[in-house]
């Protein structure tokens, strides 16, 4: 009867603690997101290195279609499409079930994000013959339907992905982590790892351009 007596209290003790400490968490994890969401980071040498970016954002424009040598591509619900009379007439260059989502010029050619509806998960694909041909370069890249920007400075290409941002010096054969995703904290993970299947983040980042400089901010995954 003693023993029963001491081991009761053992557990309402255990119980209390949990129950004290749980709160606690939860509320380190929301004061962690809240601050991660609003950070906004520049690199000044191609994507290596990202520092915290106090200032005021430069003007940035944005476009769904981009042109260079005689010919224009374009973005579209069906996919990616391309015009040489200027856009009097398209001829679809991506397309099979794919959405567009980007254009970007890089050296030499183009760049293009889109979702396929094959996979659920976005593409990055390039081309270098002015757009008539393409191939995909993100092999080495975690599959995501969430991959939110590809951008070059220099001899990098970069791209904004759930894991992070990841830069490649070789076209896309291999691609090299440079700053860890939004939500990808130790702490965070070391919460939830024992309990939760993958899920993707809530928010990811995205890359623009500007003078050569380039700025990473934390949007809402799949924006």
């Amino acid at each position: 009867m003693k023993r029963l007596l001491v081991f009761v209290p053992a557990i309402l003790l255990l119980m209390f603690v949990l129950n004290s400490f749980v709160p606690k968490e939860k509320e380190a994890v929301k004061k962690i997101k809240s601050e991660r969401v609003n950070i906004v980071l520049k690199s000044t040498d191609g994507g290596q290195t990202w520092q915290d970016f106090k200032q005021v954002l430069p003007e940035i424009k944005h476009y769904s279609a981009v042109k260079g040598d005689g010919v224009i591509i374009s973005t579209s619900q069906d996919g990616i499409k391309r015009s040489t009379d200027n856009g009097e007439h398209w001829q679809w260059i991506i397309k099979e079930g794919e959405v567009g989502i980007a254009v970007e010029r890089i050296e030499g050619g183009f760049a293009a994000l889109s979702y396929s509806t094959a996979t659920k998960s976005r593409r990055i694909h390039i081309s270098l013959d002015n757009g008539e041909t393409w191939k995909a370069i993100d092999e080495g890249l975690r599959p995501s339907s969430l991959i939110s920007s590809i951008k070059q400075v220099g001899k990098y290409l970069i791209c904004g992905h759930p894991d992070g941002i990841f830069h490649s010096a070789d076209q896309g054969k291999t691609w090299n982590r440079v700053l860890r995703g939004v939500n990808n904290n130790e702490f965070l993970f070391d919460i939830y790892k024992w309990n939760s299947p993958f899920q993707e983040p809530k928010y990811v980042f995205r890359i623009y351009e500007s003078e050569n400089i380039l700025y990473a901010t934390a949007v809402p995954a799949g924006c």
